[in-house]
């Protein structure tokens, strides 16, 4: 089960609701107009305790849809050669993807993590081919 957090410290709220989507949440931030002084409350809900409605599908698969249109309309890269998942390999597909984030973040050095990076891909002889 993946954290659900909810609280404040220093004054700062936090709201953490899973990677993949396992919670919502909503931050209610309150200024009073007089005195400036800012109050704050946040909730997250389980995904999974939510009732499914008979238009969830239909509305994921056009997000899904959508997405991918708009991932499409805007290619950013052209790969000639198969990466590969072998960091020792001269195409290692992290290594791509580090430098790919460093030239569009234009900084020195670039982080991953790199089970979120390849759980989109299969791995078939040590290769990367992304899931269909």
């Amino acid at each position: 089960m993946y954290l659900k957090m909810v609280k404040k410290i220093n004054h700062v709220q936090l709201a953490a609701a899973g990677k993949y989507g396992q919670y919502i949440g909503e931050v209610h931030l309150f200024v009073d107009a007089d005195t400036k002084q800012v109050t704050s409350y946040a909730k997250t809900i389980e995904t999974a305790s939510l009732e499914e409605q008979a238009t969830d599908a239909k509305e994921i698969a056009g997000y899904l849809t959508e997405g991918h249109r708009l991932l499409q309309a805007q290619q950013i890269a052209q790969i000639p050669e198969t990466l590969s998942t072998d960091l020792r390999q001269p195409h290692a597909f992290i290594t791509v993807a580090l430098k790919a984030l460093k030239e569009a973040g234009q900084t020195e050095a670039g982080c991953v993590k790199q089970r979120v990076i390849f759980s989109r891909f299969t791995r078939r002889n040590n290769q990367c081919r992304p899931i269909t």
